[in-house]
């Protein structure tokens, strides 16, 4: 790829592969989401809150506060040993920081041109190009937001998390795993006929867990109102990430899914994630390893992403340069464009129309 034309056209003709979707916090940041560095200001200003009058909790999230200090969110937590107590005010504060973002998103994009939302636009072009016979989108997510959900909301399409009901959503291995099918009319010269078909739906696969989940006694359940007295069934970063998401059912049941969903994917296309998260990306590398294409858009490319663009010459990957351009890398080659396609807006805009 020596131009930008050419880049556009290899962009379009990836997206004719009919990826699957991996999107990672930053999608979210880019949308006004938390990151990491605002969750530690969260957890900063409000764990001392939390654990006031108990002096045993005050210390030792005064020695994770010192780890996080040192290492980072992410890396610090994990080298700390928390009790069961401190790790459920450390969800609580967290999933109250995102919901809150969230929740102000979701009014901005109801009171605005809904339909002008990139990722609501990539989903539907994706969908749209699926054949009648396999009309399902896998989409794969580590965020607690909904910003996948309010995309599909937007175009009418159907998300499934394997929750069904009303008010009270309860889970079902089958609602995740199944198709969804619909009475279908179909013209005939003679006669009207009636069938059932396959319709187009996202299979949204959250293995980190979601706001939504809140978990009373040992029933799990998917609702958009805070449950009183209920935990909230998300992951934080720490020791106990994998094994809470390993005994965790639902969350297993959606890795499992999700794991599933790769090794039959053509494609795949990567969206704001890092490669720094195992749990995520055993699976991925095993079909990158088999020659699977990858697309990987991103702001800024980590250490790790960037091995797996040296190693995989089959993935394209697009990250902001220097200059604030486009650097493109594909097939050990690189150059830079003009324009942001590392963005979402633009990938959207320039890319799909």
């Amino acid at each position: 790829m020596k131009d930008t034309d050419e880049v556009l056209a290899k962009l379009q003709e990836f997206l004719r592969t009919k990826p699957i979707l991996l999107i990672e916090t930053g999608l979210s940041v880019s949308m006004g989401l938390p990151g990491m560095g605002e969750l530690t200001e969260c957890l900063k200003s409000d764990m001392p809150k939390r654990c006031e009058g108990n002096s045993k909790l005050i210390d030792e999230w005064n020695a994770c506060l010192a780890s996080i200090e040192a290492y980072g969110l992410e890396d610090g937590l994990g080298r700390c040993t928390v009790s069961q107590e401190l790790l459920n005010l450390i969800i609580e504060t967290t999933a109250i920081c995102i919901d809150q973002k969230d929740t102000q998103f979701k009014r901005h994009l109801i009171s605005t041109s809904r339909k002008s939302f990139p990722l609501a636009k990539l989903i539907k072009h994706i969908i749209d190009s699926l054949s009648p016979g396999s009309p399902c989108l896998n989409i794969i997510t580590s965020n607690y937001d909904h910003l996948i959900e309010y995309a599909c909301d937007v175009y009418g399409i159907h998300c499934c998390t394997g929750f069904s009901g009303a008010h009270l959503q309860r889970f079902s291995h089958e609602n995740l795993v199944c198709d969804l099918y619909s009475l279908t009319v179909i013209p005939d010269k003679r006669t009207t006929k009636q069938d059932y078909r396959k319709q187009k739906q996202v299979r949204l696969l959250k293995p980190h867990g979601s706001l939504k989940w809140q978990q009373i006694g040992s029933e799990t359940f998917q609702c958009s109102e805070t449950i009183e007295n209920a935990t909230r069934v998300i992951i934080t970063p720490g020791l106990t990430k994998y094994k809470v998401s390993l005994t965790d059912p639902i969350m297993n049941c959606h890795r499992e899914m999700a794991n599933h969903s790769v090794r039959n994917a053509n494609s795949i296309m990567v969206i704001g994630y890092g490669f720094n998260d195992s749990h995520l990306q055993t699976v991925l590398t095993e079909r990158l390893n088999q020659g699977m294409n990858g697309l990987i858009v991103t702001r800024h490319l980590s250490h790790s992403a960037k091995m797996i663009v040296r190693d995989y010459p089959n993935i394209i990957a697009l990250e902001e340069s220097k200059a604030g351009l486009t650097t493109w890398y594909y097939q050990k080659n690189s150059g830079e464009i003009p324009g942001k396609l590392w963005s979402i807006e633009e990938f959207v805009e320039k890319i799909i129309g």
